[in-house]
């Protein structure tokens, strides 16, 4: 829940697979958050729980993957981070 109070907060959740042909790794972004300087979105009131003994973690929210937007490329996701770069 603190990083929704955070400017530029945001989720990045990264997935990857080995390609069994030539063993390169494919790699899939994606991303839950505002532009750059903004807050998060709504994270909604679904509690986190404690794996083991089964207790409610009260600061902690639990994402879908639906909430989250695809970024196909690393340039993609640091333009989503970071803005436009200046050109050089």
């Amino acid at each position: 829940m603190r990083l929704a109070d955070k400017p530029s907060g945001c989720v990045v959740w990264l997935l990857y697979s080995e390609r069994p042909d030539d063993h390169r790794v494919n790699l899939t972004y994606l991303w839950f958050g505002g532009g750059p300087g903004e807050r998060l979105p709504p994270l909604g009131e679904d509690k986190g729980r404690n794996p083991r003994p089964k207790t409610e973690r009260p600061n902690t929210r639990v994402l879908t993957r639906a909430k989250f937007t695809p970024v196909p490329t690393t340039a993609l996701l640091l333009d989503r981070l970071f803005g436009d770069a200046p050109p050089t």
